[in-house]
């Protein structure tokens, strides 16, 4: 193909915004794409010398073959008119133009008015090519800089499409249908950090000190890019988020089984700019921790590679104090316990991934990534009990200290593609996500106990396995300008084993033996299956979509040493959820929403096998859960200020069946002796 291109006036202020991109396909009266149509935009730029816009030929080019355009490194500023001719066939124009008008004549050139309407980021969004929305894809993005003209059909007689104006915001909270949008990339405060320091500045969010997230006092299904992930939150970098979003109620498009509280999204940056660009972050804690971390990004016309790493080096203290009444016994006693720790270690991140562009609307992404960490831990546990006899208290004590290494690694891999059709917003996805995680630990546990001076050793060796392998596909289909058809289907396999031997020192032969009664294996195999389908309708004043999702779930539990199984299945489980939105005003809006979810039993919580690391807080999972079901009913109000001051109020109900909660009981141990 061949391009013109030619600077806009207004100096290096107007250069720096040339990140617009237009795309389409030409095609003929039959639908079949017209190659080597000659396709030029035409637009103003600014004479010094008169102080007056002159119409100017912004670029032009050739289409491919199959009738494909593109041009890209398009000032935001001002109008444009395409042109489009070919031999046999009336010359088509059309208006196109970014939302950001020219200044006023007189003013100065360049300095464009409504230049606060740039998103933050300062990026385009839409499918640029190189671009990848949430999830990898193609299409997503903060701005919108970047349009689709879809089909455009030259024909025998004159004929001017509509004027297509393009608007971008940026606000710090959207509000949708199911979900709450709040940036967080241009939060300073978290610069240098983890996810957990950009969660904890997330609205209705809290990450308590070990970095456990909650919101609405449960525990929510944490994504990134719109797909599960084994990575935790602090081995994500906080500079390497946009967004979060907050989905309190999901609706029928998500996993039903996905946290018991809703689903935190992390959107990760995309750059979309063509050629090399990059960057690096460095940071420190009080405590002694480094972190480093860069990406590169790498794209042409066809190809985007793109690659990033993240290196934390972690250490911190802690402590902690524990008082506790029993009433039980003979006599009744009181526990103090108190404990301090210290822990260091590292882990590093490595991603790297390529986008091939097939053509504008098919967009192939292939991606990979490592993690590998280590850690090391120092606890000291001082248990004090007081014996109430009732002629006197009698109190005993004893020191356990625990120390540890643990290392774990994680293998990724995920093969995404997108296709957009010619009408405006519709799109069908398909991928396949592959990740598989392997832990090692290593423990040591010493306990001596006061007055006496009587010293034990136990440790600790376990080893875990496991893998996570979903394919999914995913289409949204416009019915008009207000409503549009939803649906897809999706398989998620998943894999665990554990292996854990629990060695008591034996001074008679000076060295460790293997006590079998605590030994732990376990597997499982937990496989769902589900479709979903969804329809939503908005405007002006009202909002409203419903949805209708199928799973079939199938758990199987294995205990080699015990030579025993069970399994747990539910061949079909429907799941419907529907939203109902009134938009009172500019910003203000309340909102009514009921869904059905299910929340499945965990790997801890099925394990059989006792964890002793505190002997006065055993932990025993139960193999034979259930599926805990759950209908959820909302009503929320929310208000965004003209100062970006962001009121929200929900009430919200839920009745759940077949529980799954905790309960203490109290047992005789013969291993323990207590």
């Amino acid at each position: 193909p061949i391009s013109f291109a030619q600077p806009v006036g207004g100096g290096n202020r107007a250069a720096a915004m040339k990140i617009g991109r237009i795309y389409g396909k030409i095609v003929d009266e039959t639908g079949s794409g017209v190659g080597y149509a000659t396709v030029q935009l035409m637009g103003k730029t600014f004479d010094p010398a008169t102080r007056t816009f002159q119409d100017t030929l912004w670029a032009g080019q050739l289409t491919e073959d199959n009738g494909d355009f593109n041009i890209e490194e398009l000032p935001i500023i001002g109008e444009y008119t395409l042109v489009v001719s070919f031999l046999g066939f009336a010359e088509l124009q059309q208006k196109v133009d970014f939302g950001i008008p020219f200044p006023q004549m007189g003013g100065r050139p360049g300095a464009a008015q409504g230049d606060s309407t740039q998103t933050a980021s300062g990026r385009p969004a839409g499918p640029p090519a190189g671009g990848r929305r949430p999830g990898g894809y193609p299409g997503g993005g903060a701005g919108n800089f970047t349009k689709d003209l879809g089909n455009i059909e030259l024909i025998t007689s004159t004929a001017t499409l509509d004027e297509v104006t393009v608007t971008a915001e940026a606000s710090i909270a959207t509000l949708s249908l199911d979900r709450k949008t709040y940036r967080v990339d241009k939060d300073l405060t978290t610069a240098g950090g983890t996810a957990q320091d950009a969660l904890r500045n997330v609205p209705s969010l809290s990450v308590d000190l070990n970095g456990n997230v909650s919101l609405r006092n449960g525990s929510p299904q944490i994504l990134v890019d719109g797909r599960q992930t084994n990575l935790s939150l602090d081995q994500i970098s906080a500079d390497a988020i946009e967004s979060v979003e907050v989905i309190t109620n999901p609706s029928a498009k998500y996993d039903a089984g996905g946290g018991t509280a809703g689903i935190v999204n992390i959107v990760l940056k995309k750059d979309k700019r063509i050629g090399y660009n990059g960057s690096v972050r460095a940071g420190a804690d009080s405590y002694g921790g480094l972190n480093f971390g860069g990406d590169i990004n790498a794209r042409g016309s066809k190809v985007n590679l793109f690659a990033s790493s993240f290196l934390n080096g972690r250490a911190g203290v802690g402590e902690g104090e524990t008082l506790r009444e029993n009433f039980f016994g003979n006599p009744p006693s009181n526990i103090t316990q108190i404990s301090d720790s210290e822990n260091d270690g590292f882990f590093a991140v490595a991603r790297g991934g390529a986008d091939y562009f097939m053509d504008n609307r098919n967009t192939l992404t292939v991606s990979g990534s490592y993690v590998r960490g280590s850690f090391g831990s120092l606890d000291e546990l001082r248990t004090t009990t007081d014996f109430l006899f009732p002629e006197g208290t009698v109190t005993e004590s004893y020191l356990r200290t625990a120390d540890g290494d643990r290392g774990f690694r994680n293998i990724g891999a995920s093969v995404l593609f997108k296709h957009l059709f010619p009408q405006k917003g519709a799109e069908l996805t398909a991928d396949i996500n592959y990740n598989k995680v392997r832990f090692e630990s290593d423990n040591n546990f010493q306990t001596v106990f006061d007055g006496t001076g009587a010293t034990t050793r136990e440790r600790q060796d376990i080893l875990g396995e496991g893998s996570f392998v979903t394919l999914q596909s995913d289409f949204i289909k416009p019915l008009d300008d207000k409503s549009k058809l939803e649906g897809g289907v999706r398989a998620t396999l998943r894999t665990n084993e554990n292996n854990t031997d629990n060695l008591l020192f034996d001074p008679n032969i000076g060295d460790f033996r293997e006590v079998p009664q605590f030994a732990d294996q376990f597997s499982l195999n937990d496989n769902v299956y589900a479709a979903y389908l969804q329809a939503s309708r908005q405007n002006d004043k009202w909002g409203v979509q419903a949805g209708l999702r199928a799973e079939s779930s199938f758990f199987t539990g294995t205990l080699p040493a015990q030579d025993s199984s069970f399994s747990i299945d539910y061949p079909i489980s429907l799941f419907p959820s529907v939203f109902v939105t009134r938009q009172l005003g500019d910003g203000d809006q309340i909102q009514l929403a009921y869904t059905r979810r299910i929340n499945r039993p965990n790997f801890f919580q099925t394990l059989p096998f006792t964890d002793f690391s505190d002997s006065l807080d055993l932990r025993r999972g139960e193999p034979g859960l259930l599926p805990e079901f759950t209908n959820s009913l909302e009503l929320s109000y929310q208000n965004v200020f003209k100062n970006g001051t962001n009121l929200l109020v929900s009430l919200y109900y839920k009745q759940a069946t077949d529980l799954i909660t905790s309960y203490q009981f109290t047992e005789f141990n013969e291993q323990l002796g207590r």
